[in-house]
């Protein structure tokens, strides 16, 4: 349906050396059993990626899909989900060892605190000229693949870095009350 490839685009777009992997869980919509989600986890734990972008919420906890995130932080990964108040697909955004996402009136290469493990970032994938801008798609999905981007850049800088220093990364900016964050490449 092309969502994959268009929050793929913004990871390229921001990190242009990144490597992507894929993980498909949709098909002919943008729907999937949280079963698919968590085996779909799992593999990148088993592929061993450093962050997993989770351009995606679920209006539901699930058992299935907790574990496997807690597998993940307990692997090292970082986990970015999107998430959604108005249509209430809160999770896996909720979950203690995810870091939550939101779509917000945000600058690109910045993003700001919600609380200590919640954010907004830009909804918008590139930029377009003019009012094009305006009619480009956006929200949530965006925000998590921008907010992943700036995860990627810190752990650049920090290669020995897992989960858990990102986590108190953010928590210690959060407590020192910088809640916000602007890029060197955006001044």
């Amino acid at each position: 349906m092309g969502h994959g490839t268009a929050v793929t685009a913004v990871l390229k777009y921001l990190l242009s050396d990144v490597r992507v992997f894929a993980v498909k869980i949709f098909d002919e919509k943008l729907a999937t059993y949280p079963s698919v989600l968590a085996e779909a986890i799992y593999w990148c734990i088993n592929e061993k990626m450093n962050i997993v972008n989770l351009s995606l919420g679920i209006a539901r906890d699930d058992k299935k899909v907790r574990e496997a995130c807690q597998a993940a932080y307990e692997a090292g990964i970082v986990m970015v989900s999107a998430y959604d108040e108005g249509n209430q697909l809160y999770w896996p955004a909720k979950y203690e060892t995810v870091l939550g996402v939101c779509a917000g009136e945000v600058p690109r290469h910045e993003w700001r605190f919600v609380t200590k493990k919640f954010f907004r970032a830009c909804g918008y994938p590139r930029e377009l000229p003019s009012n094009l801008q305006l009619y480009n798609i956006h929200g949530h999905s965006f925000a998590a693949a921008h907010f992943s981007a700036t995860v990627a850049r810190l752990l650049q800088e920090h290669y020995d870095w897992q989960s858990g220093d990102v986590f108190m990364y953010f928590e210690n900016l959060y407590r020192n009350r910088v809640l916000y964050y602007m890029d060197a490449s955006s001044r």
